[in-house]
């Protein structure tokens, strides 16, 4: 592509780079090169150093890889393809043609070299604007053949990017076909003969020398498949008319010598002729035709001396004899054998055989096909599906390895973030570090989610998960999630539904979520001024209901040319690349939204904006409105019961089983930590825990053996067990819940995550906080007084272990305080985990000044 960079988006990217100080590398087409562009800014002194790297090759090689890879999935998908005839496989063909090729139209012109004819045999749904099929002129002499015939006169593929311009054999299109930009017309050559033609047009970039190998290649196997499928029905009808000749009986074939030998001798396949001798089941042969010995490397004459013996590698006298006995039973069958040549070249060969008598004696006349190119494709064929199912193999593992080690310290970086995020003791820049620190981990966290996703659903390991879900509260909290990002930039993001959007639906609510969330960030982080707006609405049908979305955008909008590639795998945009990201997200939502049985397609005009139709079928789903009152108040305690909820956590991770401890000590759990499985066994037997929160990965013994040997040791009563991990795959989910896990929670958490799971299994009645700030909370008199209740050692080893600010040693006390007055315990233990330690003493000295 001959493209160069404008003056005004190099000078805006400059200004840009200037205005920020970062670093930034992008990709630009130079004339007919890449080049990666490093912008280094000195903004001091009003300068930037620029370094670039010539990435042409690279891009092309990847380019290159990534088609090899399209086509080896297409001509597996047309391997396994099921068409009732020629015609539909070709139809089939042409469409996965056009798709590797990222054209709009293509067809396929059968070629008759003898009589210089091209036949219109199979063309895009779209190669006319506007009439029907019988439209098309679907013969034309190769002398009259437009740019399409070039292929054939030169034998060579002929590649136009600039069709609209002035070209003189382009002659030939008529009126009501649909208009052609770019295009590529090649040869199908086979035994030396060009048998096709195929073309394809309307590629959004320009087609490359990469194009037309692929397509090449593609229907270089495609013709392979097409004359095998050619010599199946010209077998099935001349075995059928065979048949009905063998009913006349042999003797009718023999009586016109000549109208035999054209019978015979007609067609591409082999045909033999064997007589079975009593005690020789192999027999003798008493006919060829000249196919068979072109075949073989016999004469006729050297034919009738042999035996099938002689030219069959697997040829067993004692079953082959069985065989020949069944043979008599069913009057004919269809097996494969290995066969030699003359030449001691072993063929595959596929034998329809057929038992007849002739003059008393038993007669078997065989078709026989050479099938050794198939059988070698096919073993092809299979070998690239173990290749790429072992490359998805591995990189499925590299990619779980990868993303527990990731998950696993993120797991504790925002779950402490979280935690301390609660504490009303932050000062306001203490509050936005941690933000930043939360928004900045989760940020990696969903950029490792998408290359996972990727590699779930090129290994195909997605699946649907439906669930029930509250549609107008996500809705609702669309607008919320891009909040800060909206009013920093100051614009505008409004969502507005139907009133036939319904509340509850069921569906993939994890999928939805993410398709919504990817393309309303996309939306608001392209646009810098103006607005985004997402449409909700139905439309209802008699088979099915189907939500649709749309989110425009008044942003840079989008080039044609990048439109085409948009959704592909590491796919950007020029404003993307600036913006950052995978390039995945866009990707992955398309798949999802065709697994819903819906697509998300794009529409965009540069310098206006862009719109993203999503579509997908959902259930619509009937339920009464449920209590949220609690819902997001914080838990800061339990209910006053007559024993401690004693609760086993197991990780080998010091900095997760911290993270759990304050999560779950300060709220009135008993604790018992423990750092590796078989730890897990001795204290499950030895402290009979209430409940257990088992990493998967831990030393000595995995949490798989863990939760098979407690299964297997239980006697009445079921201990619930979540698993926590940090894999990503979910059929590793549903192995855990199949060796007995009654829970899985994803690394990294949600503390509410770990008090829902709590209170499925165990139903413990929580304490609820308040949303209000705890910065000016003063403490009641009564509570004050309670504290008279307590011992005066008590009060003093609580004091001590405040002013040496140490946490467990104070909740451990607030167990002996709550024996003696639970709402004095409860205040300790709130200041306690709000680090208010300066209330806290003042509570408990009686010398301090009142709050």
């Amino acid at each position: 592509a001959k493209v160069s960079i404008s003056r005004e988006k190099w000078f805006k990217q400059i200004s840009e780079c200037m205005k920020t100080g970062k670093v930034t590398t992008v990709e630009e087409e130079i004339g007919d090169r890449v080049y990666s562009l490093t912008l280094a800014p000195i903004p001091d002194a009003g300068y930037l150093n620029i370094y670039g790297v010539d990435i042409t090759e690279r891009k092309r090689a990847e380019e290159a890889i990534q088609k090899d890879e399209a086509r080896m999935e297409a001509l597996l998908r047309i391997s396994k393809y099921e068409a009732e005839s020629i015609q539909v496989f070709l139809d089939y063909s042409l469409e996965e043609v056009v798709r590797i090729t990222s054209s709009k139209i293509g067809y396929i012109y059968f070629l008759n070299e003898d009589t210089k004819e091209l036949s219109l045999n199979s063309w895009s749904k779209d190669l006319m604007k506007e009439g029907t099929a019988e439209q098309l002129l679907t013969l034309y002499s190769l002398d009259e053949a437009g740019f399409w015939g070039e292929a054939v006169r030169q034998r060579k593929p002929i590649v136009n990017n600039d069709f609209q311009a002035p070209h003189p054999p382009k002659n030939g299109r008529s009126e009501g076909y649909t208009a052609l930009y770019r295009f590529v017309s090649c040869p199908v050559i086979f035994n030396d003969r060009i048998v096709a033609v195929v073309g394809v047009a309307n590629k959004e970039s320009d087609y490359t020398d990469s194009d037309v190998r692929q397509m090449i290649l593609m229907m270089d196997t495609v013709w392979k498949y097409t004359e095998h499928r050619k010599t199946e029905e010209q077998v099935r009808k001349y075995r059928d008319h065979l048949e009905e000749l063998v009913q006349q009986g042999y003797a009718e074939l023999t009586r016109s010598e000549a109208r035999y030998r054209m019978l015979f001798d007609k067609g591409n396949d082999a045909i033999m002729v064997h007589e079975l001798i009593e005690g020789e089941p192999s027999g003798k042969f008493t006919d060829v035709n000249e196919i068979a010995c072109s075949m073989f490397g016999y004469t006729r004459e050297e034919f009738l001396r042999l035996s099938p013996e002689d030219v069959n590698t697997e040829i067993d006298i004692k079953s082959d004899g069985v065989f020949i006995e069944d043979l008599n039973k069913l009057s004919h069958n269809l097996f494969e054998r290995k066969v030699f040549a003359r030449d001691k070249k072993e063929l595959t060969v596929e034998i329809s055989a057929h038992v007849f008598k002739f003059l008393g004696k038993k007669t078997v006349i065989s078709i026989i096909r050479d099938i050794s190119e198939r059988k070698s494709f096919e073993r092809e064929l299979v070998k690239a599906r173990e290749m790429a199912e072992e490359a998805n193999r591995s990189k499925s593992l590299f990619l779980s390895n990868m993303s527990h080690e990731i998950r696993t310290p993120l797991n504790a970086i925002l779950g402490f973030s979280e935690l301390l995020m609660r504490e009303s003791a932050l000062t306001g820049q203490h509050g936005e570090w941690l933000q930043t620190i939360k928004n900045s981990g989760e940020h990696l966290i969903s950029l490792i989610n998408d290359i996972l996703d990727v590699s779930k659903i090129e290994a195909g390991r997605t699946v649907l998960n439906a669930e029930i879900m509250d549609l107008w509260e996500f809705l609702s909290t669309l607008e919320s999630m891009f909040g800060i990002t909206i009013k920093e930039k100051g614009v505008r993001l409004t969502i507005t539904t139907e009133d036939d959007v319904p509340h509850y639906i069921e569906t993939d609510a994890g999928k939805l979520r993410q398709i919504f969330i990817n393309l309303t960030g996309n939306a608001v982080k392209f646009i810098d001024t103006g607005s985004v707006t997402v449409h909700v609405y139905m439309d209802i049908k008699k088979d099915a209901s189907r939500l649709i979305a749309d989110i425009e955008d008044t942003g840079p909008g989008i080039q044609k040319k990048e439109l085409d590639r948009l959704f592909g795998t590491f796919e950007q945009s020029a404003a993307g690349i600036k913006k950052g990201g995978t390039g995945l997200g866009l990707y992955i939502s398309r798949k999802y939204a065709r697994m819903m049985d819906g697509d998300i397609t794009v529409s965009s005009t540069p310098d206006v904006g862009s719109c993203f139709h999503l579509e997908i079928n959902i259930k619509e789903v009937r339920m009464k409105e449920g209590n949220e009152e609690n819902k997001k108040l914080p838990i800061i305690g339990l209910k006053k019961s007559e024993r401690k909820i004693r609760i086993l956590i197991a990780d080998d991770e010091p900095a997760n089983l911290h993270l759990l401890r304050v999560i779950l000590k300060p709220t009135g759990f008993e604790i018992i930590e423990v750092g590796d499985g078989k730890k897990v066994l001795e204290c499950f037997t030895n402290k009979a825990p209430d409940m257990v929160f088992l990493d998967i990965r831990m030393p000595e013994m995995n949490g798989y053996e863990v939760i098979e040997k407690i299964r297997s040791n239980e006697k009445n009563t079921r201990t619930p067990i979540i698993a926590l991990t940090a894999s990503a795959f979910d059929e590793d989910k549903n192995e855990i819940l199949e060796k007995g896990a009654d829970g899985y929670i994803r690394k990294p958490f949600r503390i509410e995550e770990i008090f829902k799971a709590i209170h499925a299994h165990l139903a413990v009645p929580y304490i609820y906080g308040t949303i209000e700030s705890k910065t000016d909370k003063k403490i009641p008199v009564s509570i004050r007084k309670e504290k008279s209740a307590l011992p005066k050692e008590l009060i003093e080893s609580l004091l001590e272990a405040a002013k040496s600010i140490d946490l467990d040693r104070v909740l451990e006390l607030t167990e002996d305080a709550e024996k003696i007055s639970p709402p004095i315990a409860g205040e300790i233990r709130e200041l306690a985990r709000a680090f208010q330690y300066e209330k806290l003493i003042d509570l408990l000295d009686h010398k301090r000044g009142k709050i």
